[in-house]
C-alpha cells in the first residue's frame, strides 16, 4: 500500500486550484496520484486511464490541466509533485533512522541508552 503526503493548505492556495473547474481538479488530482503510483512519471500511454475521465471530460479538461504537467523521456511529470515526493522520501528516511536508533536504545541492554534492559522475566 502506498501513501502520499497531501498539503491541503498549499493545494487550496495554488494557482491550479484557484483557476480550474471541479472536473479539471479531479483529473489533475488523479494524475498526481498516478505520479506517486508510477514513482515519478506517468507513461504517455497510461495518462488517459490514470486521469479517470471519460473521453468528453478528458477532451474538455486536458488542455487546462496540461499546463501543470510536462512530458519527459520517462513520461508526464508535475514539478510540485516531484518536489513533494523528494521531501516525503527524505522525511521517511529520517524517521526510519530515528526509529531504529530509538528501538536500539530501548531494547539493547548495553547500547548508548540508559543501560537498562527492558526484557521482563516471567516468574510464577
Amino acid at each position: 500500500m502506498r501513501g502520499a503526503m497531501w498539503w491541503i493548505d498549499r493545494w487550496r492556495k495554488s494557482t491550479a486550484f484557484l483557476s480550474m473547474t471541479a472536473e479539471e481538479q479531479g483529473i489533475y488530482r488523479n494524475l498526481l496520484d498516478g505520479i506517486w503510483l508510477f514513482e515519478g512519471a506517468i507513461p504517455d500511454a497510461s495518462l488517459f486511464a490514470i486521469a479517470g475521465a471519460n473521453a468528453t471530460a478528458w477532451e474538455r479538461s486536458w488542455p487546462t490541466v496540461k499546463k501543470w504537467f510536462r512530458l519527459t523521456e520517462q513520461g508526464w511529470v508535475n514539478d510540485t509533485a516531484l518536489e513533494m515526493m523528494q521531501k516525503t522520501r527524505h522525511l521517511q528516511r529520517a524517521r526510519g533512522v530515528a526509529g531504529k536508533k530509538g528501538a536500539e536504545a530501548r531494547w539493547q541492554p548495553h547500547s548508548k541508552g540508559n543501560g537498562k534492559s527492558h526484557s521482563k522475566a516471567i516468574s510464577k
